[in-house]
Parts: C-alpha cells; sequence; structure tokens
C-alpha cells in the first residue's frame, strides 16, 4: 500500500481492498408510499412550485394556498405581484399534481417565473427563488433550468440560502 493509498477515506477505497467494510442492507420487499413516508401527508408543509403557474381548480391540484407572478417592473427592476393567471403553459399543474399526489395535506404555493410557451429568464427565476426561500417554504420544486453559465453562482449562492433556511430545492 502506498502513502497515498493509506490517506484515502473509506467511501474511495475499491471494494476488494480488505479495509473495507459492507453495510448491512435490509431492503423491504416493496418500496411504496407506506414504506417511505409512514402515513405522512404533508400537512403544514409549503411547497413553492416556480413554474409557469398552478391551475389551482385543477382535480388532481386540489387548491393553492398562494399563488404569485414574478415580473419586471418598467424601471428593469423584478417584483413578486400575486397572480390570478393560473398556469400558463401546464407544466407547473402537472407538477403540482405529482406533488399533491404524495403530500395531498401541503400547502402548495405557485410561483410563476415563466409564462406561455414555458418562455423565461434566469433573472425571473432567481428573483422566484428568492422570494420562495425567503417566505420559509420547506420545499422548493423546479422542474426547469438555464443554458446560462454566468447564473450558476446565483443559484449556488441562493441555494446556500435555501439550506441554511431549512429549504430544500427538489430539482429534475
Amino acid at each position: 500500500m502506498s502513502e497515498v493509498d493509506a490517506d484515502l477515506p473509506a467511501w474511495s477505497l475499491r471494494r476488494d481492498d480488505p479495509r473495507a467494510q459492507k453495510l448491512p442492507r435490509s431492503w423491504p420487499h416493496s418500496v411504496d408510499r407506506e414504506w417511505a413516508w409512514g402515513g405522512s401527508e404533508g400537512r403544514g408543509v409549503g411547497v413553492a412550485i416556480v413554474d409557469s403557474g398552478i391551475d389551482g381548480g385543477h382535480e388532481l391540484v386540489g387548491g393553492v394556498q398562494r399563488a404569485v407572478a414574478v415580473q419586471k417592473t418598467d424601471a428593469g427592476d423584478w417584483r413578486i405581484v400575486d397572480d390570478g393567471s393560473g398556469d400558463l403553459a401546464g407544466h407547473g399543474t402537472a407538477c403540482a399534481g405529482i406533488v399533491r399526489w404524495f403530500a395531498p395535506k401541503c400547502d402548495l404555493w405557485s410561483v410563476r417565473v415563466l409564462g406561455a410557451g414555458s418562455k423565461g429568464g434566469a433573472a425571473a427565476l432567481l428573483a422566484g427563488l428568492r422570494w420562495a426561500v425567503q417566505q420559509g417554504c420547506e420545499v422548493v420544486n423546479l422542474s426547469l433550468s438555464t443554458p446560462k453559465r454566468e447564473t450558476a453562482a446565483l443559484l449556488h449562492e441562493i441555494a446556500d440560502d435555501a439550506y441554511f433556511g431549512g429549504s430544500v430545492f427538489v430539482a429534475s
């Protein structure tokens, strides 16, 4: 064994290395809702869907506790306003329906950062994420992305704020 190998943490050892230890594995017969959540229904958990909006009247959504949109002012700043437009592209409603299935008693918040045709920009995304974190949403769902590399550092900053503020980002 070389000196370099001696300094390696356990998780980087080869599996045939005698120092590696197997972890006990005991998976349930079936990985299902009861195994994963044990009856939890999401009661009291704020879930922000940062997307194209949510149609709160959709049968799979069952209502929205708050709906806001990110809008650009004439001065070029971004602001959060109450939103009565619902979902402009359908995608946010689809995401909300999935969340509602897993957590039927959660508080769904619509944070619209995309317009018709799922068009939007990185600045609106960042403003919506910041707002959701500042509001204390425990879960922030974002099923969208940006191709702009310069946005990555800002996303990292917001993700750090989320982590230290008790919010979890769920992204696809």
